[in-house]
């Protein structure tokens, strides 16, 4: 156990955390979940970052955090689909993309799979990005503050264009899983467990 893990370990944590104030309606529900999605976000950017410069990469670093953007990002969109905030399709296509990554991941290297590529980078930061987007809305459709910040600085034109910024984040899901199992699958179907 080091920083780094503790970091990936933060986010199991951060979920029910992001999900609670959603699910039960509270005031200011959607700016605490944007919060915590962006404090999310930055601990799966610095805990590669902390492994990388202490040197502390490990198998079991890796394979926490593939599982914890998963299940993060999975269980804050299913939260989303259920609350009407988003369309049902959009968890159902990201989870449909993600077990068939993890099963071409696991079955081609076990517990040392590669770092992701630049694909799986932006899908997961575009991803962090749209859910914030669709909580702050969410926000301000509830009269909560970012109403209140909506009636001194105008947002409603920034945030109405959270479904595209959403719809990005599922394309890049589909490109960047179609790359993975073209590259590990297809391509060089020779690339074998580690």
């Amino acid at each position: 156990m080091n920083l780094a893990i503790w970091l990936t370990l933060s986010r199991f944590l951060l979920l029910p955390l992001a999900v609670l104030p959603l699910a039960l309606g509270w005031s200011n529900g959607g700016f605490i979940a944007a919060c915590i999605t962006q404090l999310a976000g930055l601990t799966d950017f610095a805990d590669g970052i902390v492994a990388r410069s202490t040197g502390h990469t490990t198998p079991l670093g890796t394979n926490l955090d593939f599982f914890s953007d998963k299940l993060f990002i999975g269980g804050m969109l299913v939260t989303l689909a259920s609350l009407r905030l988003i369309s049902v399709w959009i968890p159902a296509v990201v989870l449909a993309r993600e077990v068939a990554v993890s099963v071409a991941r696991f079955h081609h290297f076990n517990w040392c799979p590669p770092s992701p590529d630049m694909w799986g980078k932006a899908k997961t930061m575009v991803s962090y990005g749209a859910i914030m987007w669709v909580a702050l809305r969410s926000d301000l459709t509830t009269n909560g503050i970012v109403a209140w910040v909506n009636s001194r600085i105008i947002l409603n034109s920034l945030l109405s264009l959270a479904p595209w910024v959403m719809y990005a984040a599922v394309a890049l899901t589909i490109i960047s899983g179609l790359n993975y199992i073209w590259q590990f699958t297809i391509k060089h179907p020779g690339v074998t467990k580690s």
